[in-house]
């Protein structure tokens, strides 16, 4: 529905006649109040055009060119009481979320890369066209973007919501050109309902469903190849591949989100949710025929059950909040696909502030467990973190964050007489703390900063095999890798206020060691930089020059390989008329003093 009102519009001889109508139009004061126009309509906003070139190979090879152009509008349409149609569009002709160029126009708008959004709205009704991005439910609705139309009804406290569009596009192309393994994809269907009452931050119930489904119609039956490395007896790697064909799957998820809010300062919030999921819609039908026109069941399908709750704290000085996670085995979402089933899991957030915000104190602590019915499959993280921030006085403020990660995996498996037993361990552990201080007098203005951090991991890996007959250990495997990081990064400006001169220097250090099972890695990296600007005494233009260089070493069971980069920029800012400013970006990049390349980049932006 909507790809065919932009296909007369983006068709891809016309992209940059269209382009270039936009950028005609929007300055013309068919919009704007003036003597002449007494229309009540405000249209205001920014566009920016931006062209790049880069000697990229690998781009080159996929998309023939080395060319980039981008379209960024943001603009909104106003009477300045009761209707407003704010519009978002952001082109680029080098689409990067798949691996080959878009087959039409269809395809190009409804790839990720892109975003077009246009949203009227009068009173309490709201449309929504192209790229939209669902934000009323956590675990049913999910965060996945989709292109296609909605509808928003919104009288007073009521709210009914639908929407409808293409999830996931068809795609059969190769991943990269050069191997056999392709990325392939059904195009999926999506669609979306909501309806209750109250207002999303504030006391509410609403009801949520979500259905989803591949569409087996633009594909015919898409295959992946799965390769496994395997290794000879001659110590040659031999790849194993096979082709595997995908399943189109299909999903029925149905939720209430609720939130209650008591005496402005405590609150519970939560969400309950059911999942039917299958993984093969062409499997053998089973359930309820009266529940097909709505969802089919097969027997690949999956039945699962999900719930969040919290309950929360906010105060002048603290806020807190407590959030319990329970999933189930059964629970999988098409538009959810990382969320973790068999899981409970506990997280605790408090955040304190003192002396009208100079001390600022955020921790958060949380556990997460398997909750599987066979106990021999134990699995355990523990994680907290803790970031300080303090204002000492008024030039000097400090940032410390202390972050760790524990998990453990615990599996048992009885095999006739014996009984193996495997314990993974992992533990990472990291530190930063950031001081910075801000020395100025009436003619100079000097800013210091300094980095420091450290992270350090570990991990055992234990196999265990025990006679269960005799309860003797009969053989042990136990390994260790250890890993720890380093870095230290130093930054100083100095900007004299009555000169359009100012001077930025950053020098950075970064080190990294690993020790495994007979091999030890080292990777080493220095980083400087200076740059250089020049302020115009109009504020019309700006000139920044910077160089920097970069050293990388790495060494890997007494194989040394470094690398060397030299960098050069320049940039230009101009500012052609008070709403009209262009930017010029032009670079050299030198790796170990051969293959030089040069990244150039020019930017228009108009403001209406």
């Amino acid at each position: 529905m909507v790809t065919n009102l932009f296909k007369m519009i983006l068709s891809a001889p016309n992209f940059r006649i269209f382009i270039s109508f936009i950028i005609l139009f929007l300055p013309s004061p068919i919009f704007a109040q003036t003597p002449e126009n007494t229309s009540p309509f405000h249209f205001d906003g920014n566009l920016e055009l931006t062209a790049s070139y880069q000697e990229r190979p690998s781009v080159s090879k996929r998309l023939g060119k080395n060319f980039t152009e981008r379209f960024l509008l943001s603009a909104t349409l106003s009477d300045g009481q009761h209707f407003t149609m704010p519009m978002q569009m952001m082109l680029t002709s080098e689409p990067t979320s798949y691996p080959a160029p878009p087959a039409d126009v269809e395809e190009y708008l409804m790839d990720p890369a892109n975003l077009i959004s246009i949203r009227p709205k009068y009173k309490w009704f709201e449309v929504s066209l192209g790229s939209q991005i669902p934000q009323k439910s956590s675990l049913a609705l999910g965060s996945r973007p989709f292109f296609g139309t909605g509808i928003t009804l919104n009288p007073g406290k009521f709210i009914f919501s639908y929407a409808g569009g293409i999830s996931q596009r068809a795609s059969t192309q190769f991943a990269d050109p050069t191997q056999v393994i392709p990325r392939a994809a059904y195009a999926r269907k999506t669609r979306r309902l909501s309806f209750g009452y109250g207002k999303l931050n504030f006391s509410h119930l609403h009801f949520n469903l979500t259905k989803s489904l591949d569409d087996t119609t633009l594909v015919d039956k898409p295959k992946v190849e799965i390769c496994d490395s395997i290794e000879k007896t001659d110590n040659t790697i031999h790849e194993d591949c096979r082709s595997i064909e995908l399943l189109p799957k299909h999903e029925l998820v149905l939720s209430i989100d609720y939130r209650l809010n008591i005496n402005h300062r405590y609150y519970i919030k939560g969400e309950i949710t059911g999942t039917a999921y299958s993984a093969d819609s062409h499997a053998s039908k089973v359930g309820l025929k009266w529940l097909r026109p709505i969802f089919v069941t097969n027997v690949a399908t999956m039945r699962g059950f999900a719930n969040e709750l919290t309950f929360g704290k906010k105060g002048k000085f603290w806020d807190m909040s407590l959030q319990y996670d329970r999933i189930n085995g059964g629970f999988k979402t098409m538009n959810q696909p990382y969320v973790s089933a068999a899981t409970d899991h506990v997280k605790v957030n408090n955040n304190f502030n003192a002396f009208q915000n100079k001390l600022v104190l955020n921790n958060t602590f949380g556990i997460q467990f398997r909750n599987l019915s066979n106990k021999n499959q134990r699995n355990s993280n523990i994680f907290s973190t803790i970031n300080l921030t303090a204002s000492v006085t008024n030039s000097l403020s400090l940032n410390a964050t202390f972050s760790n990660y524990y998990s453990r995996a615990k599996h048992i498996i009885d095999i006739d007489t014996n009984s193996i037993s495997t314990d993974n361990m992992v533990n990472l552990g990291s530190f930063t703390f950031s001081p910075s201080y801000i020395l100025y007098n009436s003619k100079h203005f000097h800013y210091f900063s300094t980095i420091f951090s450290l992270d350090i991991t570990g991990a055992d890996y234990i196999n265990l095999t025990i006679n269960t007959n005799t309860e003797e250990t009969t053989s042990r495997t136990n390994s260790n890798t250890t890993s720890q990081s380093k870095g230290l990064t130093v930054l100083y400006r100095l900007k004299k206020l009555k000169k359009p001169i100012s001077i930025e220097l950053m020098a950075n250090s970064f080190y990294f060691i690993s020790f495994g099972l007979n091999e030890q890695a080292e990777r080493k990296l220095y980083t400087t930089r200076v740059s250089v600007t020049y302020k115009h005494p109009s504020k019309q233009s700006a000139i920044t020059g910077r160089i920097g260089a970069n050293y990388v070493e790495h060494n890997r069971q007494s194989n040394v390989i470094a690398i060397r980069k030299i960098i050069g920029t320049l940039v230009i800012h101009q500012n052609l008329s008070e709403k009209l400013k262009a930017k010029v970006y032009s670079s050299i990049r030198v790796q170990n003093r051969h293959n030089p390349q040069f990244p150039q980049r020019i930017a228009v932006a108009y403001t209406f």
